[in-house]
């Protein structure tokens, strides 16, 4: 875990609101253009996340459990990958 925690750049925290897609209040209606997306619309239908139960084992025999996300879509703003390479460049990655 030090080997992987030394080459992280962040630590991304994302919304603890989770939602299921097809039941999202307005799921279903046409989405208008944006201002704060440049006038882009977003996709119709967002592919359904899961929850899969993982652990991780430490060097003492501790179980850690965890639940990771499988599926779904993220996507990060020129401004995020930007400022993400910046931090890299620091780093000298």
């Amino acid at each position: 875990m030090k080997k992987l925690l030394q080459w992280a750049i962040v630590a991304i925290e994302c919304e603890n609101s989770l939602w299921c897609a097809r039941r999202m209040p307005g799921c279903s209606t046409p989405l208008a253009p944006q201002k704060r997306l440049g006038g882009l619309k977003s996709l119709r239908k967002a592919e359904e996340p899961r929850l899969v139960a993982d652990s991780i084992t430490d060097k003492n025999g501790h179980i850690l459990p965890y639940v990771r996300f499988e599926g779904g879509k993220t996507v990060l703003s020129k401004e995020a990958i930007s400022t993400l390479c910046s931090l890299g460049a620091k780093k000298g990655l």
